[in-house]
């Protein structure tokens, strides 16, 4: 079995996070090796979800929507 990704790992647990929406709870933090890609990558998804979560903010409602495979978004 191959040694898991650190860098993996945690991104699959801050997408977790992120997926629950605005939270008191602090972000899991990422201490393993980093160099320009992971901080990169690290910066745009801050970036990302500070975004989402203001867009959530001006129109409330909208991440409470059900989100089906088969379901189109009104219009």
């Amino acid at each position: 079995m191959a040694t898991p990704d650190p860098f993996r790992s945690h991104l699959i647990a801050l997408l977790s996070v992120y997926s629950l929406g605005p939270s008191t709870a602090p972000l899991p933090k990422y201490n393993g090796p980093t160099d320009w890609q992971t901080d990169s990558i690290l910066r745009s998804l801050a970036q990302f979800s500070a975004r989402i979560y203001a867009a959530e903010n001006v129109a409330p409602g909208v991440n409470k929507q059900e989100h089906r495979p088969d379901s189109k978004p009104s219009t």
